[in-house]
């Protein structure tokens, strides 16, 4: 339980890294629909405009019921089946798709692989060591880690926004 919580922490540290980014120097997109194609290749174009392949799009657990909505005009059959069986597409123009609570809703990042955009060294892996204080009769534990987080190309983070109730 300590260990997951540290690694939400991480991903609330990085998230809001990727938030920032994004706004530096792309200017973010908006869409008073719901997450679909047309949000995508506006959020594609920038980044590849600047010759770095789109590799992640990050959303919120709300771009799921856009992909759900894409028909056969937007998807082919495969990508189609994909939806159908587990509500959900995985992979599309070269880019994973990933989803996080996370992510504030109506909210999407897409941007380029790891190697061009930020670093992320782990000096310390997570250790949890047992802080028992038997005196007062408490089990306790404390967890370390020695982590940094830096994105050093801005223009490799693209943002979106989406309506989430359209």
């Amino acid at each position: 339980m300590l260990i997951e919580g540290m690694e939400l922490r991480e991903d609330l540290i990085g998230f809001g890294l990727i938030e920032t980014a994004s706004t530096l120097v792309n200017i973010p997109v908006t869409t008073a629909g719901a997450f679909d194609r047309n949000l995508l290749a506006k959020m594609f174009t920038p980044v590849e405009n600047n010759r770095l392949p789109v590799a992640t799009v990050l959303m919120s657990p709300y771009g799921t019921q856009g992909i759900r909505r894409l028909q056969f005009q937007d998807l082919d059959q495969v990508g189609m089946q994909e939806v159908r069986e587990t509500g959900y597409l995985g992979n599309m123009w070269g880019s994973d798709f990933f989803v996080s609570d996370q992510v504030p809703a109506g909210t999407a990042y897409a941007f380029t692989s790891p190697k061009y955009l930020g670093w992320f060294p782990i000096r310390k892996d997570t250790d949890v060591i047992p802080a028992d204080d038997p005196d007062n009769l408490r089990l306790g534990f404390v967890g370390y880690e020695l982590i940094a987080m830096t994105i050093f190309n801005a223009l490799g983070v693209m943002k979106g926004t989406f309506n989430t109730s359209a």
